[in-house]
């Protein structure tokens, strides 16, 4: 009966190795996906800002050539 329940002990003990082993890598996996979210995030929010400025300065533009075009184009009285 000993037998029997060390051998039962070390297969439970193998397989509780196992699912910690493969809990270990999924958790590895997941802190990397969220890394690269992270990672994209920021990439996006730095191509977002820039996006942001660009317009910003695009409609800086249009105002001035529209400010230009009313003093040009004003009647004189």
């Amino acid at each position: 009966m000993t037998c029997v329940c060390v051998c039962v002990c070390v297969q439970t003990e193998m397989a509780v190795r196992d699912a910690q082993a493969s809990y270990d890598e999924q958790l590895r996996k997941v802190r990397q996906s969220q890394q690269k979210v992270v990672d994209t995030h920021v990439n996006n929010m730095g191509h977002l800002k820039a996006f942001m400025d660009a317009q910003a300065a695009f409609y800086g533009e249009c105002q001035a050539y529209i400010g230009d075009l009313t003093k040009v184009g004003s009647p004189s009285l």
